[in-house]
């Protein structure tokens, strides 16, 4: 009923609502439900992701990140994470390719990925100051006591040096708005990787 007192406020705005229905959804545990979607997922024989609920056997020589990400982002399953994955598996061994940043690390996913393949140093950091301390327990999951995930923001983050490899999956708009200040992060001749940007974002945040 509220919404649709104030149809005339929206309607001013230039946002058309109707067609409304009342529904009641099935009382679940919401915190917990989602796990049953969330598989091992492989990225290559060197890596895979394992949900920390789930028993797993891994390849011969394959390093296996254990993963819960509670409400931060970052499971391995969207595109925008595998994506930025499946780049640090595939910089794995290259001998210029040693130090690496992740920015907008939420689960921490993507920085443990690099600790197990052998990076170092790496650091990471968060805007969100629950994710930071999602990510702390990620880390003392998979064993990992050499990374201490820090809050701050994109638009003023100082590194401790330039890095080799920059993983930053935030968002389009904030990867265009903090440009100047994400290249700097990045040594000449490094890999800057990003993600988290929209089909329709995408030629803008190129050039």
């Amino acid at each position: 009923r509220k919404i649709e007192e104030s149809l005339t406020f929206w309607r001013d705005l230039g946002v058309a609502l109707s067609n409304f229905e009342e529904l009641e959804i099935k009382k679940e545990d919401w915190a917990n439900v989602w796990k049953k979607y969330f598989d091992i997922i492989q990225i290559s024989p060197k890596l895979a992701i394992k949900p920390s609920w789930l028993e797993y056997k891994p390849l011969p020589g394959q390093a296996v990140l254990e993963i819960d990400p509670g409400m931060s982002f970052g499971t391995g399953q969207h595109a925008t994470t595998f994506f930025c994955l499946q780049m640090i598996d595939e910089l794995t061994g290259k001998p210029e390719v040693k130090s690496m940043l992740d920015a907008g690390c939420g689960s921490g996913i993507l920085a443990i990925a690099a600790s197990l393949l052998k990076y170092q140093p790496i650091d990471a950091f968060d805007y969100d100051p629950d994710a930071v301390m999602i990510a702390k327990e990620n880390f003392e999951l998979n064993h990992i006591t050499d990374i201490t995930p820090t809050v701050a923001d994109a638009a003023d983050y100082r590194g401790k040096q330039q890095y080799d490899l920059v993983c930053a999956n935030i968002l389009g708009h904030l990867l265009k708005a903090y440009r100047k200040n994400i290249s700097t992060w990045v040594r000449p001749g490094g890999v800057l990787v990003l993600a988290g940007i929209l089909a329709t974002e995408f030629d803008s945040v190129r050039d």
